[in-house]
């Protein structure tokens, strides 16, 4: 009899025991989920606070927990940078994104990545918008309101560099957005570091602006304009070039300090890549 009892209190001990392991384990697992969350929200306040430093707006966070929002400008337009969840397509995925206004309200578009029914859609009487370019046309769908605007604001550039864009930081998709003027680029990703914060608003201008220069009315205006009537950036530091110290690509002309240009050993644009500079601005 003595010896079931001793048995019973053996079993209970081995049940407690376990219990108290497997509460413990959730405890420190617990512990260690909520250290990791810290650090990345210390990490990633820190990130847009530099950011708005650095582009000489300002950040606002909404709570511990809530997303933060950088506002600066950029050629004359807000900037608006923040990060959020979404569904994608039925799926919560966490984005940057990057908005900033748009001179025509009455166009929209949308360029997102392809999904496998977009390959069917003219089964069902829709048809695709196709740049021609093949590699675009199959890794990215696109739909506007005025294919003829869509057509002359997609160039060549611009498609290139929304591909090399596309697979920067691991493949993440990427998303353009034109509607009721504001452009909205979109990374699935959130860039909680400094230089992936900083990396991600660079590309995304670069969109913008190769955008910008084939919709704009009158694109010779853009030739012409002299650099000290209007805010040039360096794609690469993200600051402010003066005329006197800027360089040009020879090939799209974009501006850089010469220090940054040195430094990376080409152009910043994704799309181009040229490796010969000039210290004044080509023409034509």
């Amino acid at each position: 009899m003595g010896g079931h009892r001793s048995v019973g209190l053996s079993a209970n001990y081995q049940m407690d025991s376990y219990i108290v392991e497997m509460a413990t384990t959730f405890f420190l697992a617990a512990l260690l989920v909520a250290a990791f969350v810290t650090i990345t929200r210390f990490v990633q306040r820190d990130a847009y606070g530099n950011l708005a430093q650095r582009r000489g707006g300002r950040v606002r966070f909404s709570g511990w927990y809530g997303p933060p929002v950088v506002r600066f400008s950029h050629d004359g337009q807000g900037v608006v940078v923040t990060c959020g969840n979404d569904e994608w397509p039925n799926t919560r995925t966490s984005y940057t994104e990057l908005r900033i206004g748009w001179f025509d309200k009455d166009f929209c578009c949308l360029i997102r990545p392809t999904r496998f029914s977009d390959k069917f859609s003219w089964v069902f009487g829709g048809a695709n918008f196709r740049t021609g370019f093949a590699t675009f046309d199959h890794r990215f769908t696109v739909a506007a309101n005025d294919d003829e605007k869509m057509r002359q604001a997609l160039s060549p550039h611009l498609q290139l560099h929304m591909l090399q864009f596309r697979t920067w930081n691991d493949l993440h998709r990427l998303t353009l957005r034109i509607e009721e003027g504001v452009v909205y680029v979109r990374k699935y990703r959130r860039y909680h570091t400094r230089e992936n914060l900083r990396k991600f608003v660079a590309s995304a201008l670069t969109t913008y602006d190769l955008l910008s220069f084939t919709s704009l009315a009158g694109i010779e205006l853009l030739e012409t304009m002299d650099d000290s009537a209007r805010e040039i950036v360096c794609q690469i530091c993200g600051d402010q070039v003066t005329h006197d110290e800027a360089v040009y690509c020879r090939a799209c002309h974009t501006p850089h300090h010469a220090e940054c240009w040195k430094y990376a050993g080409k152009c910043s644009v994704y799309a181009c890549g040229a490796t010969r500079y000039s210290a004044a601005k080509p023409v034509g």
